[in-house]
């Protein structure tokens, strides 16, 4: 084998990389180069034609070393910035799939617990429920020592806000649970309105009369039994008070507003009669 094969063979033994190649290519480059534009200009020095031949492929090798050097920075420049451009929009991809799917998690977990909470309100006592529908108009002071308010608090449908005294906490309704607890109520009242209207009678027209706004009854006698009338009905309340007071109104206004809708006409929230006109059972 001649010696510049074996001067190539050993050249190809040695690129191991695209970086060598590179280089071998510059060099070979600017090798080439150097004895076209700059071989002839040597020999106007008095440069003897030995040292020449020296002197040239030195330059050569010395530019085209150079020139790889820059070429594969700026080469790992573009590499490095198209890599990292890359690795950021597979990192946007995978945190916008991963805030989806975490998105429908929380989604998921938030439907289940509204579902969970309009299953249970029926099975929450009378105190519980009322304190749920008075969160809904405002925030109110709660005493978490009493069992039935901290069940509350522990089923996360209400939150604490701050401090007030010892145990009690000015608290909230659950955002979550807002919409739900409207529509709880709402359903309860509608209910409860429908069970009145299913059967159309003398005495309940007359009741809903003594409520209506504008109306005197002042001195006309009821000859009706109001108090057992109403012992069906959870939409309008009678009481007695001190013996004497009677007073015929509305659990909530929300009760006042349903009828309203139903009949197209106003009623009051509450009326006082005197006991005298009733007739009462004991």
């Amino acid at each position: 084998m001649s010696e510049t094969a074996a001067t190539v063979v050993k050249l190809i033994a040695a690129l191991t990389s695209t970086k060598a190649a590179i280089k071998y290519i510059s060099i070979g480059v600017f090798v080439v180069v150097s004895w076209k534009f700059i071989g002839s200009k040597v020999g106007g020095y008095g440069v003897p034609d030995d040292n020449i031949k020296i002197i040239i492929p030195l330059i050569g090798i010395g530019l085209g070393t150079i020139f790889s050097s820059i070429l594969i920075y700026i080469g790992e420049l573009f590499y490095t910035a198209i890599i990292a451009h890359v690795n950021e929009i597979k990192n946007k991809k995978e945190k916008a799939k991963q805030e989806q799917l975490d998105s429908q998690k929380q989604s998921l977990a938030r439907k289940e617990f509204i579902e969970t909470y309009k299953h249970s309100f029926n099975h929450l006592n009378a105190s519980q429920r009322e304190t749920l529908r008075n969160l809904l108009t405002s925030d109110v002071n709660i005493n978490f020592e009493f069992l039935e308010d901290t069940a509350l608090l522990k089923n996360g449908y209400v939150e604490k806000i701050s401090l007030i005294s010892n145990k009690t906490y000015l608290s909230r309704l659950n955002p979550l649970l807002k919409e739900a607890t409207e529509q709880i109520w709402q359903e309860e009242i509608e209910r409860h309105v429908d069970e009145y209207f299913y059967k159309d009678t003398r005495e309940k027209r007359i009741i809903l009369k003594l409520l209506e706004s504008g109306e005197d009854y002042d001195n006309c006698k009821i000859n009706i039994d109001v108090k057992n009338v109403l012992l069906a009905y959870q939409c309008i309340k009678f009481v007695v008070e001190d013996g004497e007071d009677c007073f015929l109104y509305f659990p909530h206004w929300r009760y006042c507003e349903e009828f309203k809708r139903r009949t197209g006409k106003e009623y009051q929230e509450e009326v006082f009669i005197k006991k005298d006109r009733f007739r009462l059972e004991s």
